[in-house]
């Protein structure tokens, strides 16, 4: 896994909801590291599992984080925060009828994969 890419999920995972869900990932997968894109993809579904609300606390925090990693530059995180976390979030928030929230509360470039993600499934 890239520095950078680890330094973001540990950051993210700074809270009580999200915390059990990369220990048990690293212990699952120890000597190896999960795969970064399984990873945040869990990390949506225990978002979702604990509210579905996307102005919840914990929500609201790692939305913004991934806002942020998605505006950094840095090229395999923004593929790897698209592709786990917010294409996650799409597949996830539609299965639970609660997509328009998530997607509104989405920064602009978190949104723009959101829709280009959802254009493309048709």
């Amino acid at each position: 896994m890239k520095k950078s890419t680890r330094a973001f999920i540990e950051v993210l995972a700074n809270s009580p909801v999200l915390k059990p869900v990369l220990y048990e990932a690293d212990e699952s997968w120890t000597p190896q590291e999960p795969p970064e894109t399984t990873l945040l993809s869990s990390f949506v579904d225990r978002l979702l599992d604990v509210s579905k609300n996307p102005a919840a606390a914990e929500t609201r925090r790692a939305i913004l984080l991934v806002e942020t990693a998605m505006e950094s530059g840095d090229i395999a995180l923004v593929t790897i925060v698209a592709t786990g976390f917010i294409e996650g979030l799409v597949a996830s928030a539609s299965e639970l009828g609660v997509l328009p929230q998530f997607l509104a509360a989405l920064g602009p470039s978190s949104r723009r994969h959101a829709d280009a993600w959802l254009e493309f499934k048709g």
